[in-house]
């Protein structure tokens, strides 16, 4: 891992190598060889505008269809839902649907789901998930409510919001955690996401509970109320509008966690429970399999395959760690765990989600894609053949603040709504031609004088770590430069200090490995560490084997393996070059 410059400050001492017993040669000197991309293409995916000349206000839901010319309906938290017409030709923006006098949007809550139904187009129908204040048996404040509305116009016309007809509205506690997605499965019934009520640690115990409100799972109900299936449970803001579908898990059941319980106070909607805050999930259109994201406490985001009747462990394990409510008593083989999962080192908020069938681009076909909200990485996971172990994440690229994913009608490209800008992106494989390209090379680079006796140029200054950290046994060299030699690098005692744009840090790693029958001192990598007016990037160049130069490593990095002498004997090391995620994230974090 690169040294953290932001966060360990304090343990850096300049110490000029070359100039200490010359008084007239510690003047500050500028250097003019070295140059590095502001903005650099670090990636081999990035995002474009979709709709140029037209945004919204915080997006949250992304759902299309294929009439009019290709259409897309875009939520946004406030209480709007825009409908964006001939997709194929020119785009028109129009206001759809306008719950913003009723809607509270603070923090995570707000219009939070939308869902068209299946025959949309015959029938009007649309679903949707929001919170607002009201008072319902003596509970006053925020609710949450699930709703059918009928579209009865013509494309360009504003549904009526009198039309609603409400399915349950619950008294909620808190501000977070309120999920809300809505999709159709291909069975024909519709899913609803549920987070845990907010708060931390599952405070208001809902995660491991069947029998109070809708809290920290998946539903799954029958708006079209066929004949053979089953009206709900009572409930204090039980509005009807539904049915439970008869082979629901819960139907009928008199136990749950190895305890008694009351058929009449069961949720029999859930389909699947032990969730914190499933904010967006998907089908994937092949298979019919549901999948979910689940953002965590403290410690994991996972991407779980949603099962009938399955316990996802919240929060007696988180991921498959244990979790805040561990219990010692608590058997594995009860629970299921994520397909994939990743910690705080990657990201804290797992937010859009979408299952994806395409060719745009075709190597993403068969792999989930999400975001994270806060760290801002977009990943992927290939789910294109069965593994006995979890999935590896592959991290794509970088745009921070995307809600949530869908996809283009006509072309099949991965939407992404960004939450911040106000903008519907798509994904696009490939490195961004606005972007500028990056030395393929270290000699390239303008850093060296004389690479082979690693003699740098003017400005580019030595200096030592007092306290260096321990990298596999790798001898270490250090240097940096700022361009501009009037600026400086402005000391904190206790917060990260602050340096000006254009600071570069290099550090050169050299191993002694045995090769050939002796032990030899081999340069492996060179890091670069650049300062752009934004953002601090990293990149590394491995040595080629002939020692002469080193060549720029790809964006997700690599490893391979040496022979060492450790403690007298041969052993093999595994040594990793870090990817510029990697770099991204250590060196921006807050």
């Amino acid at each position: 891992m690169f040294l953290m410059l932001r966060l360990c400050s304090f343990i850096i001492l300049v110490h000029f190598f070359t100039y200490i017993n010359c008084k007239a040669d510690l003047i500050r000197k500028s250097n003019n060889t070295f140059s590095y991309p502001n903005k650099p293409q670090l990636f081999d995916y990035h995002s474009a505008d979709l709709l140029p000349g037209i945004s919204f206000t915080k997006p949250i839901c992304i759902r299309a269809t294929n009439a009019n010319g290709g259409e897309l309906f875009i939520a946004e938290q406030e209480g709007r839902v825009w409908r964006v017409t001939n997709l194929s030709s020119q785009p028109k923006k129009t206001l759809f649907l306008d719950l913003s006098t009723r809607v509270h949007s603070k923090q995570e809550s707000g219009f939070i789901g939308f869902e068209l139904h299946p025959q949309f187009e015959k029938n009007g129908y649309f679903y949707a998930f929001y919170t607002f204040l009201t008072s319902i048996g003596g509970n006053e404040g925020l609710h949450d409510r699930l709703s059918q509305f009928q579209f009865n116009g013509k494309v360009g016309a504003m549904a009526d919001i009198k039309t609603e007809k409400a399915m349950f509205t619950q008294f909620d506690q808190h501000y977070d955690h309120n999920a809300g997605d809505l999709h159709f499965g291909p069975d024909g019934y519709l899913y609803i996401s549920l987070g845990d009520e907010g708060g931390s640690y599952d405070q208001y115990n809902n995660s491991q509970r069947i029998d109070r409100d809708y809290f920290g799972g998946i539903l799954r109900i029958d708006v079209n109320q066929q004949k053979n299936n089953l009206p709900p449970n009572g409930h204090i803001g039980l509005h009807g509008n539904y049915l439970v579908p008869r082979d629901n898990p819960y139907v009928g059941t008199t136990s749950f966690a190895g305890l008694p319980i009351n058929p009449k106070k069961i949720r029999t909607e859930f389909w699947a429970v032990g969730l914190r805050n499933p904010w967006r999930m998907a089908f994937d259109p092949k298979s019919g399999k549901l999948y979910t994201g689940d953002t965590g406490d403290h410690v994991r985001e996972e991407i779980n395959i949603i099962k009938r009747g399955g316990n996802y462990g919240y929060p007696i394990f988180e991921g498959t760690p244990e979790g805040p409510k561990y219990n010692a008593s608590a058997k594995r083989n009860d629970y299921i765990f994520p397909e994939a999962e990743y910690g705080r080192a990657h990201g804290n908020d797992i937010a859009g989600l979408h299952f994806y069938r395409g060719n745009q681009p075709e190597e993403l076909d068969g792999h989930i894609i999400f975001s994270d909200y806060w760290s801002g990485w977009i990943g992927a996971v290939d789910f294109n053949h069965s593994r006995d172990s979890q999935r590896p994440i592959r991290w794509l690229f970088w745009d921070d603040n995307i809600s949530s994913l869908g996809e283009h009608p006509i072309t099949g490209e991965i939407l992404l709504a960004d939450h911040r800008e106000g903008l519907i992106k798509k994904l696009i494989s490939g490195r961004n031609p606005q972007e500028q390209p990056l030395p393929l090379k270290l000699s390239e680079t303008g850093l060296f004088l004389d690479l082979a006796r690693m003699e740098m140029h003017e400005g580019i200054i030595p200096y030592k770590v007092t306290n260096p950290l321990w990298s596999d046994g790798a001898h270490k060299q250090r240097w940096f430069t700022i361009a501009d030699n009037k600026s400086k690098i402005h000391f904190n005692a206790y917060k990260p200090w602050i340096f000006p744009n254009e600071s570069t840090w290099i550090k050169h790693f050299e191993l002694d490995i045995f090769e050939d029958g002796l032990v030899k001192r081999k340069r492996l990598e060179t890091r670069i560490i650049y300062k752009t007016k934004s953002f601090w990037y990293g990149t590394t160049y491995r040595w080629n084997d002939q020692q002469t130069d080193a060549i720029l490593v790809n964006p997700e990095g690599s490893s391979e393996e040496y022979t060492i002498l450790k403690n007298g004997e041969l052993t093999k090391l595994t040594y990793n070059y870090p990817s510029r995620r990697e770099c991204f994230s250590c060196h921006n974090s807050q």
